[in-house]
């Protein structure tokens, strides 16, 4: 199998064929036959293929406060995919486990410690870890490892939402807001 790569006029790729060098192709006149390689809307420079550099929307029917605003968001939605899709992997007697950093398991782990300060949750407890079938003995002080150990992963990515924010909030333009990259220091 070969793949034939046809460029238009400008080198810029328009199509690409799948060959099984059994068939003829008739090529139209306006396009000819290409390096192997190319994707199509990528441009030949002689050299290389080159892909067309991405198309940036700059938001021109929103003011800089309004653009700022909407990445803001979704930096704010990055933190909450990243607490939902999250976990902690903590020793504990019984063994490692890893623990979620969602919102459920941090409201579970949340009120069991709660329990423990108010002296109504038995030491130790049985406990089924996020993604186990079995459950596992854990006791008081470990409850209150393992919600430090969720809470310190949950504050250092609410630090990271805080940080990516504030440099949003200094952009000067538009364009700084929305090729801003938030993806850097999510646990």
């Amino acid at each position: 199998m070969a793949i034939i790569v046809l460029l238009n006029n400008d080198n810029v790729v328009v199509n690409t064929i799948e060959t099984d060098n059994e068939h003829t192709f008739v090529i139209p006149g306006d396009l000819t036959i290409g390096q192997s390689g190319g994707k199509i809307g990528d441009t030949w420079n002689g050299s290389q293929y080159v892909s067309p550099a991405p198309i940036i929307e700059t938001y021109p029917d929103k003011t800089l406060d309004e653009v700022k605003t909407l990445f803001i968001t979704r930096v704010w939605n990055r933190y909450l995919k990243v607490c939902e899709e999250g976990k902690v992997s903590v020793t504990i007697g019984a063994g490692t486990f890893d623990f979620g950093t969602d919102k459920v398991s941090q409201d579970n782990i949340a009120n069991v410690i709660l329990g423990v300060l108010c002296g109504v949750v038995p030491n130790p407890r049985n406990w089924t870890p996020k993604g186990q079938i079995s459950p596992i003995s854990v006791t008081n002080n470990e409850f209150k490892l393992i919600g430090a150990t969720m809470m310190a992963q949950v504050d250092a990515n609410v630090q990271n939402y805080l940080t990516h924010r504030n440099a949003i909030l200094a952009k000067l333009n538009k364009l700084d807001v929305v090729t801003y990259d938030f993806s850097t220091g999510w646990l």
